[in-house]
């Protein structure tokens, strides 16, 4: 449980400015929004946990909440919540809307043994040119009509939060990937890292380069600069593709994270 809470709360903190534009904790849960991204991803009640008799007014706070900011009540549960499983998310009749599945490197070696082709490199951007780069590279790789992606078709918001985070200055230490095909961008990645946590984000390839072994260099890349991490954890959507290809590098689902509106 308590490493739960804390890829959690790492989740929530790290990516504000970026994704997340405001955290607000409660006695009984604790409220994540955006100004920029509208989906559920990024606007949800998280870490509830009341007894099923007060569910119901702390549910109606939520909603007020984000209805007031035009965006739909949701609520996020893991096991780190009394509402896992529960019953009451019937009662209520809360339809679920997605599934994570939060990974951690179980086996580091593995990435160290996979085969990248010589036509790829993986650099860390270094200058504001750089990461328009970067952002322009995340947008053609989150964009495509395949619907067996979970991530094709973002929201230009997504766009529109990443480029505005570039300044932001905090405690994170926030590190983006290009990978090029010989010489051309065509791969992203973020790996975020305070007190030897490592969070790893918007790992994308443009789709026409994909089976090339971008994706696995970007990853091999991080694991190789943050050799020395106690923790390297990321989210993506349990059960897809995307799952089992982390699975492949090394990663295991330690637990799901279940969204409800």
């Amino acid at each position: 449980m308590k490493n739960i809470q804390l890829m959690e709360d790492y989740h929530f903190n790290c990516l504000q400015g970026m994704y997340f534009s405001n955290i607000v904790q409660t006695e009984f849960f604790t409220l994540l929004s955006s100004k920029l991204v509208e989906d559920s991803y990024y606007n949800y009640c998280a870490k509830m946990n009341v007894e099923d008799e007060l569910f119901s007014a702390n549910w109606n706070k939520v909603k007020e909440y984000f209805i007031g900011i035009n965006r739909t009540p949701s609520l996020y549960v893991t096991p780190s919540s009394n509402l896992y499983c529960s019953p009451i998310l019937n009662t209520f009749k809360l339809t679920k809307q997605y599934t994570d599945a939060w990974m951690i490197l179980d086996n580091p070696t593995i990435l160290g043994t996979i085969n990248l082709k010589k036509e790829v490199s993986v650099s860390e951007i270094a200058s504001h040119r750089e990461f328009d780069v970067f952002v322009k590279t995340f947008q053609d790789a989150y964009s495509g009509d395949n619907p067996d992606d979970p991530y094709a078709n973002l929201s230009p918001t997504y766009v529109e939060s990443l480029r505005a985070s570039y300044n932001i200055k905090d405690s994170f230490d926030r590190h983006h990937y290009i990978a090029e095909w010989k010489g051309k961008p065509v791969g992203v990645a973020t790996a975020i890292e305070a007190a030897g946590i490592v969070a790893i984000y918007n790992v994308g390839t443009i789709t026409q380069y994909r089976n090339n072994g971008i994706g696995k260099a970007l990853m091999a890349k991080i694991t190789q600069e943050f050799a020395s991490a106690k923790l390297l954890f990321l989210q993506t959507e349990y059960g897809s593709y995307v799952e089992k290809w982390y699975q492949n590098m090394g990663y295991k689902t330690v637990f799901l994270g279940e969204c409800y509106s």
